[in-house]
């Protein structure tokens, strides 16, 4: 049975393992998930498949090539491009899904869509994969820290938006303007929809494990 998990950035992460993420055929990161010694023992070193944005900045040369990354989705807004990548990110596919899938979103689904409902929604609709398991996905809680790393171990652009007043203190301090419960309701709505897939969930957020389907697993 063929699957995938799709690695996020939020604090649950820590709540996986290396083994649970080496059992999937394929792994797909969500933008600039952070690789390092410390971080390898919940998730482990392998991406087979990213989701970035305009604003993601590109892994260096070494942590390219142990992560093994074959191909590059973009996930930002119909108007935005891939930045230039180094010479070495030459040698792999970085394809603009069609649709457009944050243009899908707001205007079917009428929410802002962060990067791993998206990723999600692609995956379940393409139907390769028999299971699918989500690892970070814990929406941007009040109060709670957003990321499982240290504020400056993340990207460029990252960081910069970490000293946003909505993150002051590394805790989010107002609601995601991605809006935490229609990004809910959509994955549950999604999951009970796709009956053929199976489910895993490793979740800090109580009202995302709140789902009771004989295909979806909390973990």
């Amino acid at each position: 049975m063929r699957s995938i998990v799709i690695l996020g950035k939020g604090e649950s992460c820590l709540k996986s393992n290396k083994k649970f993420i080496d059992s999937h055929d394929k792994v797909c990161i969500i933008n600039g998930v952070v690789f390092s010694e410390k971080y390898k023992q919940y998730i482990s070193t392998r991406a087979n498949f990213q989701f970035i944005n305009s604003s993601t900045d590109y892994y260096d040369k070494e942590t390219f090539k142990l992560l093994g990354i074959e191909k590059i989705f973009f996930h930002g807004k119909e108007n935005q491009k891939f930045k230039p990548a180094p010479s070495y990110y030459q040698q792999i596919k970085m394809e603009y899904i069609n649709p457009n899938l944050h243009s899908l979103f707001t205007e079917k689904f009428k929410f802002d869509p962060a990067g791993g409902i998206q990723a999600l929604y692609y995956f379940s609709e393409i139907e390769v994969f028999e299971n699918i398991s989500l690892v970070g996905f814990d929406f941007y809680q009040l109060n709670k820290q957003p990321y499982y790393f240290d504020v400056n171990e993340g990207g460029t652009q990252l960081r910069k938006s970490l000293i946003n007043k909505e993150y002051k203190g590394y805790k989010v301090n107002q609601p995601s303007g991605h809006d935490t419960e229609k990004s809910i309701k959509f994955c549950h709505s999604l999951m009970e929809k796709k009956k053929n897939i199976y489910f895993k969930i490793i979740s800090n957020n109580e009202d995302f494990k709140n789902i009771k389907l004989s295909n979806v697993e909390i973990l």
